[in-house]
């Protein structure tokens, strides 16, 4: 009884982002801060690097670890860096910010400085926080991408595609599976030295309950999303 009632709901609610060709699909992924674009998309990176471009809006230098918002900044922009050239994404491009904390100030400063690096009308898919995510800073987001848009404009088929970061999606309708690369994944969020093992391990818990609850084990492992068409958000 279990078992039918989960796949009625996921034949109702879920599809599968992963049987889309990213072959031939231009994709952006916009991380708030180092560290947001492993957690919510590290094994979708992974296993389609070269059809991504990763804009990370702002390094968000603090005092941790001993160190300065500067040289906390620092080491965030050089794990960012490390990190991206050996997933081998097609472009990255990272900001360092560290005077207060609030990204969501910096960002609209530097609205002309991201259209530089990234068209968005260069892509059918653009990857961002979803709206609800509990972090301030991501909430934000989709308001700077609406201004990019305004200025740029997009591409008729434009999919935003929401992803996970520090609260949960609550609408569900893709995902893609990642089990050939979960080691992977928790392997490159252990070299952001600013947050060390601690995000490892949680995030591979995450990708293991979206495997239980979306698919009833059919992929052990998971990253989830809500993909919707930009004109109808």
């Amino acid at each position: 009884m279990l078992k039918s009632l989960i796949d009625h709901f996921r034949k109702k609610h879920y599809c599968a982002i992963h049987g889309i060709n990213f072959d031939e699909k231009r994709c952006l992924l916009l991380a708030p801060h180092p560290d947001d674009e492993l957690i919510g998309c590290g094994g979708t990176l992974i296993m389609h690097p070269k059809n991504f471009d990763v804009l990370c809006l702002a390094t968000s230098g603090m005092h941790r670890q001993g160190q300065t918002p500067k040289e906390n900044s620092r080491v965030r922009f050089d794990d960012f860096t490390t990190i991206m050239s050996e997933i081998g994404v097609n472009r990255s491009f990272i900001f360092e910010y560290y005077e207060n904390g609030r990204c969501r100030e910096f960002y609209p400063t530097m609205l002309n400085e991201y259209m530089k690096c990234v068209n968005v009308c260069d892509y059918n898919y653009i990857f961002l926080p979803h709206i609800h995510d509990n972090h301030p800073d991501h909430q934000y987001i989709v308001v700077l991408l609406k201004e990019m848009i305004k200025h740029q404009g997009y591409v008729a088929d434009l999919k935003l595609v929401f992803y996970e970061v520090w609260s949960p999606l609550h609408n569900v309708n893709a995902y893609v599976s990642i089990d050939r690369v979960i080691s992977d994944k928790c392997r490159f969020l252990k070299k952001y030295r600013t947050v060390g093992e601690g995000y490892a391990e949680p995030i591979k818990g995450l990708n293991r309950y979206r495997g239980l609850v979306c698919t009833y084990n059919e992929h052990n492992f998971l990253e989830c999303f809500e993909v919707v068409d930009f004109y109808d958000h």
